[in-house]
């Protein structure tokens, strides 16, 4: 038996990297197949439990950094609660960006996207690094950031700057306790490690905020779940669904299933109707706009034509749903930008306007 788990130990350690990769992409496949909403009260529990795992595992460490833990096989103690800590945060980078991306239109937010890829590279890539307390801390900073960032607006109930600098404050009183309990744990690594730390976890806070003002952060905990243009738009009294009237179109080919081609064929003086359904938590309002706006091909910039303030409430899975419309749009580009009151971009619809001088065939279909 001993030389059975001797062999497969010996297994691990040869092929441990390649292992830890597969394990990488296989739990980020996972969590994009079972992590539902946001607002789940488990799945939230099981996040906040990974940021209690790598804050004890981290506290472990430093000790036996310092030596104030004893170990049979002193490299052996060292991987093991590295590992700890690269598994929960490899746990939770990767729910970040399965929740963050659901949230974000890619266009309007993808360079927090990519640093929350990098982190999730890096995670996995800088393992050394672990060795290095600041490079804990940073990580764990992050880490309790980025849940609070959208569960603070769930607790709330609300979305708001003011709401994502509490956030920000909650998150950095918690660090900083963490630091000074390493610092009391640990005060001869934490001489030297906290000069360090403290910089760290301030710049990345300061990056975090300058993204957040920049419209660059996704509006989480809203998502957009479905978005169309349409001839009409009325509410059915009876089971209280949308009807929205659409061209009828035949003979798509296969790609545009996939990739379909948005237009609206409008005859003189009929208006267009931009629908949205919103996903939002349970016991969650917020105000959001539709800004419509048209692309001017001689000065090659987008004009905002209307802004259309709109309010949402949470709770339905497949989103909250509610519309806007525009009269006598010029033919070309357009596009309807669904937003927060504040400017941060839940999703885009983009389409062209085609004149006519007939009504194409339309159907009805209930949202």
């Amino acid at each position: 038996m001993s030389t059975s788990l001797e062999k497969l130990g010996n297994w691990y350690w040869k092929y441990e990297r390649h292992l830890s990769s597969l394990g990488l992409i296989s739990g980020f496949l996972f969590d994009i197949f079972t992590l539902t909403r946001v607002d789940k009260p488990l799945e939230n529990v099981w996040i906040g439990f990974h940021i209690f795992v790598a804050a004890v595992a981290i506290i472990f460490l430093n000790l036996y950094e310092e030596g104030r833990l004893k170990a049979k096989v002193p490299g052996r103690a060292h991987f093991w609660w590295t590992f700890v800590i690269q598994f929960a945060f490899g746990g939770l980078f990767s729910v970040y960006l399965v929740f963050y991306s659901r949230s974000a239109h890619f266009f309007s937010s993808w360079p927090f996207l990519l640093l929350l890829f990098l982190n999730f590279l890096a995670n996995e890539r800088l393992r050394d690094k672990y060795t290095r307390a600041s490079f804990q801390a940073t990580m764990l900073f992050l880490s309790i950031l980025f849940y609070a960032i959208y569960i603070v607006p769930i607790f709330v109930g609300t979305i708001s700057s003011r709401v994502f600098l509490m956030s920000g404050i909650i998150s950095l009183a918690l660090m900083g306790g963490f630091v000074l309990l390493l610092m009391t744990l640990s005060p001869q690594r934490m001489r030297q490690e906290k000069w360090i730390i403290i910089p760290a976890v301030l710049l990345s806070y300061l990056l975090i905020t300058i993204l957040y003002f920049s419209h660059l952060i996704p509006p989480i905990p809203l998502s957009l779940k479905d978005a169309g243009v349409y001839h009409s738009i009325t509410r059915d009294s009876t089971s209280g669904n949308y009807l929205v009237t659409e061209e009828v179109v035949d003979n798509l080919s296969w790609y545009e299933y996939f990739f379909p081609n948005n237009s609206i064929k409008l005859v003189p003086g009929e208006s267009a109707y931009v629908f949205s359904s919103i996903f939002a938590p349970t016991k969650f309002s917020a105000g959001i706009v539709h800004r419509w706006q048209r692309y001017d091909p001689d000065k090659k910039l987008w004009t905002t034509e209307s802004i259309v303030p709109l309010q949402i409430f949470g709770g339905r899975d497949n989103g909250f749903r509610t519309y806007s419309y525009k009269s006598n749009l010029a033919s070309g580009r357009w596009r309807v930008k669904v937003e927060t009151a504040e400017g941060q971009v839940i999703g885009r619809l983009d389409f062209v306007a085609e004149p006519t001088s007939y009504t194409p065939l339309l159907q009805e279909v209930s949202k």
